[in-house]
């Protein structure tokens, strides 16, 4: 069950930045899937995702699948430390092997279309043990609309944690992306524009987070995208204030840690849609904190 809540809370994560129906199907775990396009949401159990963590899904304006993105399940292919692409008809995308990532990864991979161009999309992804940022290229244009791979595992930063986010620039058209350094307090932040992936841009906020490399817990925005959770595996959990325009981090308040005393630390994070609340999980237990009051 804690498994179903942390994915849950991680699709949420991927995809609360978009405005229309792009997040509408889900694919993740073991074959499990949801359409968001009907009301209730209906299952699907035509996708072929199989994943303890890392998964994301991306639909075009209309809410039908475009690409879904899962790491390989290292239990059926030892040691295969890489991503499986899926195009719209479930089969395994063009040029699309070899792409970095893995199956255990709390934020491992990212869809985000470029802007101004519907038909190119950039696929982030974090490399286990290196533990660093690469992107990939997908054109739809390429098999007959199912898209393919034009170019793969560019680098963009290294000694990185396993969160991975993004949110809406202030302008409506162009997209932060943001992971955490490891060993450090810095977040590293990345534009993309029509023009491609701008920065790397740093800023210091909030604790000094891994201890041991990876870092497992969530980076997750607010609903209006002006505050930011920061859940780490090891004990630490900041909530931040985000500037969509400047993409200025500011730490709003470090949250007391002595409810956590037992076993595995913060992991999964989001806020309510009217922002008021924010929801962590441990384990499992679920806490709700309230972010109308001072304390």
């Amino acid at each position: 069950m804690i498994r179903i809540v942390m994915l849950i809370i991680l699709q949420v994560a991927c995809f609360s930045s978009f405005g229309q129906n792009e997040r509408n199907i889900w694919y993740f775990g073991k074959y499990a899937g949801l359409d968001f396009n009907i009301i209730p949401p209906s299952y699907l159990s035509d996708g072929f995702a199989t994943t303890y963590e890392a998964s994301c899904s991306i639909s075009d304006k209309n809410g039908d699948m475009l690409i879904y993105v899962n790491g390989w399940d290292t239990a059926v292919i030892p040691y295969m430390y890489q991503l499986q692409v899926w195009n719209r008809d479930h089969h395994i995308m063009q040029n699309s092997s070899g792409i970095y990532g893995n199956t255990s990864m709390t934020q491992g991979i990212l869809i985000l279309p470029k802007p101004s161009d519907s038909t190119i999309y950039y696929l982030l992804s974090i490399r286990p043990f290196n533990w660093d940022l690469h992107y990939s290229i997908i054109d739809m244009n390429l098999d007959s609309g199912r898209g393919g791979l034009t170019q793969k595992n560019i680098f963009l930063s290294d000694s990185i944690t396993e969160k991975l986010t993004t949110i809406k620039h202030a302008n409506g058209r162009d997209w932060w992306i943001i992971t955490h350094q490891w060993g450090t307090n810095i977040y590293i932040e990345y534009l993309l524009t029509p023009w491609g992936i701008m920065g790397p841009y740093t800023i210091g906020a909030g604790q000094t987070i891994g201890v041991t490399a990876g870092t497992p817990g969530q980076l997750v925005f607010s609903q209006d995208g002006n505050m930011l959770c920061m859940a780490n595996h090891e004990g630490q959990l900041d909530l931040l204030s985000f500037d969509r325009c400047t993409g200025m981090i500011t730490i709003i308040e470090s949250l007391d840690t002595t409810l956590f005393t037992f076993g595995l630390q913060y992991y999964g994070c989001s806020f309510s849609p009217d922002n008021k609340v924010l929801y962590v999980s441990k384990w499992n237990q679920l806490y709700q904190f309230d972010l109308t009051v001072s304390n």
